[in-house]
């Protein structure tokens, strides 16, 4: 079963990482979409969050149909999905470690679409040596002290459920926030008021 497992995921894993949106930074916080994009969609979200899990699907595309805007992750465990919400943001980062980008938001991908199973040990989910090298981060501190200063950041900003959106326009750095699972039109419009609010 782990054999069929691992070879499903890495099949997919190289679908999804030859998608047409790269991500272009090699650290935290990572992005997804055009790097030079106007308008950015910063994302506080908990990786054992239910509607988190939903609205993901959603804001993927819709973040695939605006090359204008791109789309920025910040954790937010929340305190009732402990311990479990912080070992998948750590899995997820160790993840960015190795293989930046791609791989970290491969990572979040298949942590909403395997919600019921264990957060997943490296060596069943990566193939060598992602796995040696993302067992070895998860052993360290670095993983943690990134989910615990972007947890602090999103408190300092009075940020305390998921998913919470903040949409910014990078021009001039106004910024909206929008808490919930928003429909795409009301991102849109919420784009649309940004940009014509000069």
């Amino acid at each position: 079963m782990i054999v069929i497992t691992t070879v499903a995921v890495v099949l997919w894993l190289g679908r999804y990482l030859s998608g047409p949106h790269a991500a272009y930074n090699a650290h935290p916080p990572w992005i997804y979409g055009t790097p030079t994009a106007r308008f950015t969609v910063v994302e506080f979200a908990d990786l054992q969050c239910a509607y988190c899990r939903m609205y993901f699907p959603t804001l993927h595309a819709w973040i695939d149909a605006h090359p204008d805007v791109n789309w920025e992750w910040r954790h937010l465990p929340l305190a009732e999905h402990e311990p479990a919400a912080t070992q998948a943001a750590r899995l997820a980062e160790c993840a960015g470690e190795f293989g930046g980008p791609r791989l970290f938001w491969w990572t979040v991908q298949w942590l909403y679409q395997h919600p019921s199973e264990q957060i997943a040990h490296p060596d069943a989910l990566y193939q060598p040596p992602a796995a040696e090298a993302i067992r070895a981060c998860l052993q360290s501190d670095r993983p943690g002290a990134i989910v615990r200063r972007q947890l602090t950041e999103a408190t300092q900003e009075a940020i305390t459920a998921t998913p919470t959106l903040r949409l910014l326009d990078r021009r001039d750095g106004r910024a909206v926030t929008i808490a919930g699972m928003v429909s795409p039109d009301v991102l849109s419009s919420a784009v649309d008021a940004l940009a014509t609010s000069n």
